[in-house]
C-alpha cells in the first residue's frame, strides 16, 4: 500500500484522527473540494463516472505546487515520534504542527487513495433536527482555506436555531468541516439553554471591561438565570459546548459527549470578544519606529495574528455563501459582518522563544455571533466588502486609536455614519459617478482612517487593502483597484500570510527600490513535479536516472537544472555541475569536465576516514593502473591516490590519450560512486560542449548504468543552436535510459505570478500587465525579463511615491513597439549604457562568458581603464553577475552576451580580440604551470583576431608557433580536437612562401596536423595535408617521417580500401629500398625465417632485451610502417605476414630496438608458431611481453597482448587464462595507453575464446551484446560482425539450426546471412562463418549437407593464416565429422574421411604435447572415434570414458557433453544398453547446463530412437550423479589400461 516514507507538507492529506490531523491545511482543501462535488457525485449514476470525480479530485490534489499526497503514519512499534527526521522544502513548521513532523508517515498508493476519497464523497448529511424549534442565533465560525498553522483547530459553523414560537427547547447542528476525511452530522443541544428575543436584530455579545465573557439578554437555565451583566466563566461556556457533543480540545463534533481532555487550566479555551483580543495583544506604538518603516517585533507579531484572524473570519463568510451539502446557502446578515459580532477562542500554547516563562497564545476559533432567521438583507457583495473593510480597519487599527498613552476613543460612530447605499442610488452616469466619487474622496475621512493605520506601523499594502475594502461603498463607480469578491480579498490575505516579504512588508525606499526578479521557477509544476519523483526513486533504490532537459534559449533550462540543488542537498549527496560556454575563448582544453571531477575527488576525500581512504586507493590503482595520466587534468586525485601521486605517465607512451581519459574518468566516476553519497551531475549547455567533451559525457552514461548516479543533461534544442554532430551524438545516446524534460514557453498563469511577485502586488492588480506582457513575449521567462527591465529603464513601469507601490502605464506599454527577438530588445538596452560601461560590456564579450579579477588586472593596464570597476556597475544594472566580490564576472545569460558581441562591426572585434590576446600573451612567456589557462586565453583571442589583424608581418610566424606550442600541449592533455583547430590557425598565419621562408615551422605544423586528422578519423584533412607534406618536403626523409605514412594510412579508413593502403605503403617501403614483400610459400622466405629464427635462439633473452636503442629516425619510421602493415596484413593478405613480419626483425636486430620492437616478436612468433616450431615461438611471445614493457613501447601494450595470446599462446596456455588475459589487455588498452583498436579486440577475443572454452552461453551472449552495446556508445560499427556471428551461433545451439534471423532477435545489423554474403572465400570472417557451420552441422547431425565443406583445416592452410585457438576448434570438428562420415560412408569413401580424420588427430597430438590441459581431451576423443570406425572396440570404451573424464577436469562442458554422446552411441552399438543411456543422460545434463538446449532436446530425440525411453526416465533411474560416478570410476581403470597399451607400443 505504502511504500515510500516522507514528511508532510501543507498539501498533504493526512489519514488519521486528532486536532492536529483535524486541522492540517492539506486536510481542510481536501473537504472543500470533496463538498463541492459530492452532489455531482450523488448525481451520477455509472460507477465508472463516479470514479471519474474521485480521479478528477485525485489529480487536483496531486497538481498543487508542492505536489499533494494522501499520506498514513507509520505506527512502528516503540517509535511513535520521531525526533531526528529532517525537513524538506515544504515542510515548513509554521505551516505544519511540530508533532506531524515528528512522525513518519507513507504514501499510500493511488487507488487506496481513490478508495478513501470514493467514501467521503458517498457520505450523506445527516438533516434530522429537533422537533422543537427554538429562537436561532449563529456562531459562525472560520477557517483558512488550504495552508495554515497547525494550532487553528477548528472550520466550520455552529448554528443555534431557534422556531418563530418560542420552547423551552434548543436544537444544534454542527457543519463539522474538520478532521483528516471528515463527515457532516449533527446533533441535539441539551434543553437547559434557553436563548429569547423578541426583536430579530437582537444581539448577543459576549463580553465586558473586565474581560469576562457574558450574555446580554440571555438566560441560561440550569447554571441559574442570567440578569443583565450575568457573565459565564470559560469553564461553563467549554462545560456547555461538551454537553452539547463538541469537543473543545480538539474542535470536533462527537456523537456523545465527551469529557474535557486537558484538565491543565492553563491549556483551557478562552473566549474573547474581538475587542478583548485586542486591547490584551495590541502592542505600544512607538512614533520613531513607525517612521523607519520597520515593525518592532511585538507589531510584527500583532498584525501576523490579526491576518490569521482576517483570513479565519473570510473563510466562515464565504463557506456561509456557498451551497450545503444536501441544502442551500445561509449567508451571514450584512448587519451581522461587524467588529461587535466577532468572536475568538484561545487556548496556551508552547513557551515562547527565548527561554521565557511566557506561554505562546493560539487562536483556536474564530467565528461571527449573529441571529439566525435575521430577516435583515444580506446586502449586495460591495456593501459586504465595505463591511468587511470596517471589521478590518478596526482590527488593525487596535480598536480605539492611542497615540502617547491617551484615552482611546471609539471610532464607532464615524464609521457607522457612511450610508452603505449612498451612492448606489445616483446618476447611472459612469463618468458622473467617477468623477464624484473624486469629490467624495476630498470631503469623507476614508484617507484619515488609512493615515492612522500608517501611524500605526501597518504596512502599506494592507493600508492599500483595507482601502480597496473601503472604496466597495461606492458599488459600481469604485476605483479599479476596489474589490469585487471574498475570493479576491481571501487570495490577498493568503499571499500577505504566506509570502509576507513579497506581499506585505514595506518596499525599502533607500536606496531606490529596483524591481527584481527571484530564482523561483514560474510555471513548471508539472516539470517540478517530475524532477521530485525521479530524485525520489534515485535516492531511495540507490540507481542510475538520466535526464535531458530541451528547450529554447531563455525557457529556464538553467534554473530547472539547478533546483536539482536543493533535491541533493535533501538527500545528503555530492552535486557536481559544469556548464558549457558559447564562444568561450579562456578555458583551457577539457578544464569544464576536468574541474567536475577534481570537486568529487576533493569532496570524497574530506568526507572519508583513513581506513575508507586505504579500501578506495586499492580499488583506484586497480581500475587506472599506477600511473593514471587524469593524475594531471584532476590534481585532488593525488589525495586518493597518495602512493601514485608522483608518478605521471608521458604522453609517448600513449596511442590516444583522447580515448584513455574518457575510460579513466568513467572508472573513476564508478569507483568513487561505490564508496561515496549519491552523486548528482549537472551539465548546462551541452550544445555548446566540444567533441571531446561530449564523447566523454557519452562515456560518462555508460559507466554511470546501475551506479546510484543522477545525470541531468540541458542543452537547447532551436535549429540555430544545434549542430549536425550535436544531432548526431543526441541520437547515439537514446541507447541509455533517459528521461526527456521539453521546456515550452510559460502560460498566462505563470507570467501573472511571475510579475505579481517581481511588482510586490496582488494577481488581480497585475492581471492586465501580465496578459499584455505574455502576448509580446510569448511567455519566454528570459525575455519577459529583459522586457521588465527595460520597460522599467524607460519609465514605463516605475515606483509610485505617494501609494508606496510600483505602477506602469499600460496604455503606453501596449502601443510600445518590441521586437520579437530577444536579441535586438537587449541590444536596445545595452546602447542606453554610457560609452565606458559599453566599452566594458564589449571587452568581456570579447572574453567569454566569464571573466576572472587576474584578467582584468592585466587588460586595465592595456587599456588604461578600471574595467573592474566598469564591470562592477555594469552588474549593477543586471547584465553581468557579481561573483564573490568581484573575483570574476559572467553573463546573466549567453544571450546578453551575444547581444552586446553582435553590436560591434566584424573588424571591431578582430581588432579587439588581437588586442587582448597580444596584451594576456605578455604575462604567459615565463610557461609558468599556473599561467597556462591564461595562456590559452591569449592564443584563442590572437586566432579570434585573425591575420588581418596583425600588422607587424614579423608577428605571424610567432603566433603560428604560439598554436603550435598550444596545439601540443592540447595533446598532452587529451584534446585532440582543440589541438587540430589550433594547428589550423597556426597554418593560416603563416606566408603565402613560407614553404621557403619557415619551412621546419610549416614542416612541423602540417605533420602535426596530419597526424591528428588522422586520430580524428578526418580523412580529408589527413590526405591534403599529408600530400602538402610530400609536395614540399626537401628532402625523402622528411616525406618519410610523417607525410608518406599518413598518405597512406587515410587509404582505406572509412572507406573499405585497405588493399589500396597496403599496396601505398609497400610502394613508400620500395622508395626506401626494401624488396617487395613474398608470400609465405616462397621457398627463400621459409630459408630465411628459418635462418633467422636460428639467429634468435642462438642469443639469450637478456642479450635481446639490452640491445641498443634504435635513434635512427629513418629507420623507426620504416619499422612503425612494417608494423602498421602487420595489423592490416592478417585479416586481409594474411600470406605476406611472415615476409613482412621478417623484415621488422631484421630492421631490430640490424639497428636496435625501437618503441615498436615488440611488435616485431610478436608477429614473428605467430609466424614460427604456425609453421611448427611451437616452443620457439612462444619464447619470443615471452620476449614480445617482456620487451613492452620498456619506457616508450607501452603504448603498444594492448597491441602485444592481443596478438601473443591469440596467436601464440594457445600452444601452451590454457584457453581459461587467454580469456583472463585478453580482458587485461582490454583494460590497459582504455586504462593506460587509450589504443581503443587494440582494447576492444582484446575484449573480443576475450568473449569469443570464453565460448571455445565451453563457458555457459548465457554468460557469452550477454557479453558479446554488452561488446556491442559499447561499440554503439563509441560510435563504432567495424568490429560488429564476428560479435554478430557468434550470437547466431548461440542462438541456433539454444533454439535449434532452424531459427529465424538472428539479427533481429538481438535487433543488430548486419545479419549473419549478409556477413557472410559479402566475404570473399578464405576471408578472416568467412572462416569464422566456416567453422560454426560445420559446427552446427555435427551437432545437429546434418552432415550430409556439410560434406563438401568439411575441410577447413585445407582452408586455413590455403588462405595462410595464421593459427589461432578459435581456428583449431574447426580443426577438432573437422576430425569428429570425418569419422563419422567415414562410418557412414560405402568402401569407395571410407579411406578419404579415415585419412583426413587421422591427419587431424596427428596435428592434435603434436599440441596436445605442449598443452595437454587444451589438447588432451580432444585427442583421446578423436582417438576412441578412430578405434570405433577401424574397428577396435576393445580399446575405444577405455579412450572415451577418459575423453569424458579429461573433459570434465579441464572444464570443457560442451566438450563432455560431445564425448558422452558419442560414448553412448559406441555403446549402444555394443550392445551395452545401460551404460550407453547413462552416457546419453549425462550428454543432455552437460548441454543444457552449458546452454545449448536445442542440441540436447535433438539427444533426447535419439534416446526415445534407441530406447523408447524419455530422459526424465533415465536420470530418475540412476541421476545425473550416478551417471558421472559411474563414467569418472570406469574412466580411471580406462585410463590404467590405456596407459599399459601405449607403455606395450599398442
Amino acid at each position: 500500500m505504502a511504500t515510500t516514507t516522507v514528511i508532510p507538507h501543507v498539501n498533504d492529506v493526512l489519514f488519521g484522527k486528532g486536532t492536529i490531523i483535524n486541522t492540517h491545511p492539506g486536510n481542510q482543501q481536501f473537504r472543500i473540494l470533496v463538498n463541492s462535488q459530492k452532489r455531482v457525485f450523488m448525481e451520477e449514476k455509472k460507477n465508472k463516472q463516479k470514479r471519474a470525480i474521485a480521479t478528477q479530485i485525485y489529480s487536483h490534489i496531486h497538481s498543487l505546487m508542492p505536489p499533494g499526497r494522501f499520506l498514513v503514519e507509520d505506527r512502528v512499534p516503540g517509535d511513535e515520534t520521531r525526533s531526528d527526521r529532517s525537513y524538506d522544502n515544504y515542510a515548513s513548521s509554521s505551516y505544519v504542527h511540530p508533532n506531524l513532523l515528528k512522525k513518519t508517515w507513507l504514501v499510500v498508493d493511488r487507488e487506496k487513495a481513490l478508495e478513501k476519497i470514493m467514501h467521503r464523497l458517498r457520505e450523506k448529511v445527516d438533516m434530522d433536527m429537533a422537533t422543537t424549534t427554538p429562537v436561532q442565533f449563529s456562531v459562525h465560525e472560520g477557517d483558512i482555506d488550504g495552508r495554515y498553522r497547525s494550532g487553528d483547530a477548528y472550520s466550520g459553523r455552529l448554528s443555534y436555531h431557534s422556531a418563530k414560537n418560542s420552547t423551552n427547547g434548543t436544537g444544534v447542528q454542527v457543519q463539522d468541516t474538520a478532521g483528516d476525511l471528515p463527515t457532516e452530522q449533527g446533533f441535539n443541544m441539551p434543553n437547559n439553554l434557553l436563548a429569547s428575543s423578541n426583536s430579530p436584530n437582537s444581539r448577543y455579545t459576549l463580553g465586558n471591561s473586565s474581560g469576562d465573557p457574558q450574555f446580554n439578554e440571555a438566560t441560561i437555565a440550569g447554571y441559574g438565570t442570567a440578569t443583565e451583566g450575568r457573565s459565564i466563566s470559560d469553564t461553563d461556556l467549554c462545560k456547555y459546548l461538551e454537553e452539547g457533543g463538541f469537543d473543545v480540545e480538539s474542535g470536533r463534533h462527537a456523537r456523545t459527549p465527551t469529557p474535557q481532555l486537558d484538565h491543565d487550566p492553563s491549556r483551557q479555551l478562552r473566549v474573547h470578544t474581538l475587542q478583548q483580543w485586542i486591547e490584551t495583544s495590541s502592542p505600544d506604538i512607538n512614533p520613531s519606529i513607525v517612521a523607519t518603516s520597520h515593525l518592532s517585533s511585538a507589531m510584527g507579531n500583532f498584525i501576523k495574528s490579526a491576518l490569521l484572524i482576517s483570513l479565519k473570519l473570510i473563510n466562515c463568510i464565504m463557506e456561509s455563501e456557498t451551497d450545503e451539502p444536501g441544502g442551500s446557502g445561509d449567508p451571514i446578515p450584512l448587519a451581522s459582518i461587524a467588529p461587535e459580532c466577532v468572536m475568538l477562542g484561545t487556548k496556551n500554547g508552547q513557551h515562547a522563544a527565548g527561554g521565557s516563562d511566557e506561554m505562546e497564545v493560539v487562536i483556536e476559533h474564530v467565528w461571527i455571533m449573529s441571529i439566525d432567521g435575521d430577516d435583515s438583507a444580506t446586502g449586495a457583495v460591495s456593501e459586504r466588502l465595505f463591511a468587511m473593510g470596517k471589521v478590518l480597519y478596526y482590527l488593525f487599527s487596535m480598536g480605539v486609536p492611542m497615540v502617547n498613552g491617551h484615552a482611546r476613543a471609539t471610532l464607532k460612530t464615524s464609521l457607522s455614519s457612511i450610508n452603505l447605499s449612498s451612492e448606489a442610488e445616483r446618476d447611472d452616469n459612469q463618468a458622473q459617478k467617477k468623477h464624484h466619487w473624486r469629490e467624495v474622496q476630498a470631503d469623507d475621512t476614508i484617507f484619515n482612517y488609512l493615515a492612522k493605520l500608517e501611524s500605526n506601523g501597518v504596512p502599506w499594502s494592507l493600508c492599500a487593502l483595507i482601502r480597496n475594502l473601503l472604496e466597495c461603498r461606492l458599488g459600481s463607480i469604485c476605483e479599479d483597484d476596489a474589490y469585487a469578491s471574498f475570493a479576491d480579498l481571501h487570495l490577498d490575505l493568503q499571499l500577505m500570510v504566506y509570502n509576507p516579504a513579497c506581499f506585505l512588508d514595506n518596499i525599502q525606499m533607500v536606496p531606490m527600490p529596483k524591481l527584481t526578479i527571484g530564482d523561483k521557477v514560474y510555471g513548471r509544476d508539472g516539470e517540478l513535479l517530475k524532477l521530485n519523483e525521479l530524485h525520489m526513486r534515485h535516492s531511495t533504490e540507490n540507481s542510475f536516472i538520466g535526464i535531458v532537459i530541451s528547450g529554447e534559449a531563455g525557457a529556464g533550462k538553467s534554473k530547472l537544472a539547478m533546483y536539482i540543488q536543493s533535491l541533493t542537498d535533501q538527500s545528503n549527496g555530492y552535486l557536481l555541475s559544469a556548464k558549457f560556454e558559447h564562444n568561450q575563448m579562456s578555458l583551457k582544453p577539457m578544464s569544464t569536465l576536468a574541474h567536475m571531477f577534481d570537486l568529487l575527488c576533493e569532496m570524497l576525500f574530506n568526507d572519508s576516514s583513513g581506513s575508507q581512504l586505504m579500501k578506495i586507493e586499492n580499488e583506484l590503482i586497480s581500475a587506472l593502473g599506477t600511473k593514471p595520466s587524469l593524475l594531471g587534468a584532476v590534481p585532488n586525485l593525488r589525495k586518493l591516490m597518495p602512493s601514485c601521486s608522483r608518478c605521471n605517465s608521458p604522453p609517448s607512451d600513449c596511442v590516444d590519450t583522447a580515448e584513455s581519459m574518457r575510460y579513466l574518468c568513467g572508472e573513476l566516476l564508478r569507483v568513487i560512486s561505490s564508496h561515496s553519497k549519491p552523486i548528482t551531475i549537472v551539465i548546462d549547455d551541452i550544445q555548446f560542449a566540444d567533441p571531446a567533451s561530449l564523447l566523454l559525457i557519452g562515456d560518462l552514461l555508460f559507466s554511470a548504468q546501475g551506479a546510484p548516479i543522477f545525470i541531468v543533461l540541458c542543452h537547447r534544442d532551436d535549429e540555430a543552436s544545434i549542430s549536425g554532430s550535436f544531432k548526431s551524438w543526441l541520437a547515439s545516446i537514446t541507447m541509455f535510459p533517459l528521461e526527456q524534460i521539453k521546456l515550452e514557453s510559460i502560460t498566462p498563469e505563470a507570467v501573472s505570478d511571475l510579475i505579481s511577485e517581481a511588482l510586490h502586488l496582488s494577481p488581480r492588480l497585475t492581471r492586465p500587465l501580465s496578459s499584455v506582457l505574455h502576448h509580446k513575449t510569448r511567455g519566454n521567462p528570459l525575455f519577459l525579463k529583459q522586457l521588465l527591465d527595460s520597460l522599467t529603464e524607460q519609465g514605463f513601469i516605475y515606483f509610485d511615491l505617494i501609494r508606496h507601490r510600483w505602477a506602469w502605464d499600460l496604455d503606453k506599454i501596449m502601443e510600445l513597439e518590441i521586437s520579437d527577438d530577444v536579441l535586438a530588445l537587449l541590444m536596445n538596452d545595452v546602447q542606453r549604457l554610457s560609452s565606458d560601461l559599453q566599452f566594458g560590456l564589449q571587452v568581456a564579450s570579447c572574453i567569454g562568458s566569464c571573466v576572472t579579477n587576474t584578467m582584468l588586472g592585466y587588460l586595465s593596464t592595456e587599456f588604461e581603464l578600471d574595467l573592474k570597476d566598469i564591470l562592477r556597475q555594469v552588474s549593477q544594472k543586471g547584465f553581468l553577475i557579481d561573483i564573490a566580490g568581484s573575483t570574476m564576472f559572467r553573463f546573466a545569460h549567453d544571450k546578453v552576451q551575444e547581444a552586446v558581441y553582435e553590436m560591434m562591426t566584424e573588424q571591431q572585434r578582430r581588432e579587439n580580440h588581437m588586442r587582448l590576446g597580444l596584451a594576456l600573451c605578455i604575462q604567459t612567456l615565463d610557461n609558468s604551470v599556473d599561467h597556462e589557462e591564461l595562456f590559452f586565453a591569449a592564443v584563442n583571442q590572437i586566432n579570434q583576431g585573425g591575420p588581418t589583424a596583425v600588422h607587424e608581418p614579423s608577428q605571424k610566424n610567432v603566433i603560428a608557433q604560439l598554436n603550435l606550442k598550444a596545439g601540443r600541449r592540447s595533446i598532452d592533455l587529451s584534446d585532440y580536437n582543440s589541438a587540430f583547430t589550433l594547428f589550423m590557425h597556426g597554418i593560416s598565419f603563416l606566408g603565402v612562401d613560407h614553404w621557403l621562408s619557415s619551412y621546419e615551422l610549416s614542416l612541423d605544423l602540417y605533420n602535426e596536423l596530419a597526424e591528428v586528422a588522422l586520430i580524428l578519423n578526418n580523412v580529408s584533412a589527413v590526405a591534403f595535408y599529408s600530400s602538402e607534406v610530400v609536395s614540399h618536403a626537401k628532402c625523402f626523409d622528411d616525406k618519410l617521417q610523417l607525410g608518406l605514412i599518413t598518405a597512406a594510412e587515410v587509404i582505406g579508413i572509412q572507406r573499405n580500401r585497405p588493399v589500396e593502403s597496403i599496396e601505398n605503403s609497400f610502394a613508400i617501403l620500395a622508395q626506401c629500398g626494401d624488396d617487395a614483400p613474398r608470400s609465405i610459400g616462397d621457398e627463400s622466405l621459409r630459408t630465411d625465417i628459418e635462418r633467422m629464427n636460428y639467429v634468435l635462439q642462438s642469443m639469450p633473452d637478456d642479450m635481446i632485451c639490452s640491445m641498443q636503442e634504435n635513434n635512427d629516425a629513418n629507420m623507426n619510421t620504416r619499422v612503425s610502417l612494417y608494423a602498421n602493415l602487420a595489423y592490416k596484413l592478417q585479416y586481409f593478405q594474411p600470406w605476406l605476414l611472415g615476409s613482412v613480419s621478417l623484415r621488422m626483425l631484421e630492421l631490430t636486430v640490424k639497428t636496435g630496438l625501437s618503441a615498436k620492437s615488440p611488435l616485431a616478436f610478436a608477429h614473428f612468433g605467430g609466424v614460427v608458431v604456425t609453421a611448427g616450431r611451437i616452443n620457439d615461438g612462444c619464447r619470443l611471445g615471452r620476449l614480445a611481453l617482456k620487451l613492452v614493457e620498456r619506457k616508450g613501447s607501452l603504448q603498444f601494450k594492448s597491441r602485444v597482448i592481443c596478438f601473443v595470446f591469440h596467436h601464440i599462446f594457445w600452444a601452451s596456455e590454457p584457453l581459461q587464462s587467454i580469456v583472463e588475459a585478453h580482458s587485461l589487455g582490454h583494460k590497459f588498452g582504455r586504462q593506460q595507453s587509450g589504443d581503443f583498436k587494440c582494447a576492444f579486440h582484446n575484449l573480443l577475443y576475450s568473449s569469443c575464446t570464453d565460448y571455445f572454452a565451453g563457458q555457459s552461453l548465457d554468460v557469452v551472449e550477454k557479453n558479446l551484446l554488452d561488446f556491442l552495446s559499447k561499440l554503439r556508445s563509441h560510435g563504432v560499427k567495424i568490429y560488429n560482425k564476428n560479435p554478430v556471428l557468434f550470437l547466431s551461433q548461440i542462438m541456433v545451439l539454444k533454439e535449434g539450426p532452424y531459427v529465424p534471423v538472428v539479427s533481429h532477435a538481438y535487433n543488430m545489423e548486419p545479419s549473419e546471412k549478409e556477413i557472410l554474403a559479402g566475404e570473399r572465400p578464405g576471408s578472416f570472417f568467412a572462416m569464422y562463418g566456416k567453422l560454426h557451420h560445420l559446427a552446427r552441422a555435427f551437432l545437429f547431425r546434418q552432415m550430409d549437407d556439410a560434406a563438401l565443406n568439411i575441410d577447413f583445416s585445407g582452408a586455413v592452410a590455403e588462405s595462410c593464416h595464421q593459427l589461432n585457438p578459435h581456428y583449431l576448434m574447426g580443426y577438432f570438428f573437422e576430425g569428429l565429422a570425418s569419422f563419422q562420415l567415414a562410418r557412414q560412408a560405402g568402401p569407395n569413401e571410407l579411406a578419404k574421411w579415415i585419412e583426413r580424420g587421422q591427419s587431424v588427430l596427428a596435428m592434435m597430438r603434436r599440441w596436445s604435447e605442449h598443452s595437454s590441459w587444451n589438447w588432451e581431451n580432444k585427442v583421446l576423443l578423436l582417438e576412441a572415434e578412430r578405434m570405433f570406425t577401424n574397428g577396435e572396440f576393445d580399446k575405444a570404451g577405455a579412450f572415451y570414458d577418459s575423453a569424458i573424464r579429461s573433459a570434465h577436469e579441464h572444464k570443457f562442458m560442451h566438450e563432455e557433453a560431445i564425448a558422452s554422446e558419442l560414448a553412448g552411441i559406441f555403446y549402444y552399438g555394443r550392445g551395452l544398453q545401460q551404460k550407453s543411456l547413462l552416457c546419453f543422460g549425462h550428454s543432455v545434463v552437460c548441454y543444457n547446463k552449458w546452454g545449448a538446449h536445442a542440441v540436447a532436446r535433438r539427444v533426447e530425440t535419439d534416446i526415445r530412437g534407441y530406447f523408447g525411453t524419455d530422459i526424465d526416465q533415465v536420470v530418475s533411474s540412476a541421476g545425473a550423479d550416478s551417471s558421472l560416478e559411474y563414467i569418472y570410476a570406469s574412466s580411471q581403470g580406462s585410463k590404467k589400461k590405456r596407459q599399459q597399451g601405449e607403455g606395450d607400443g599398442t
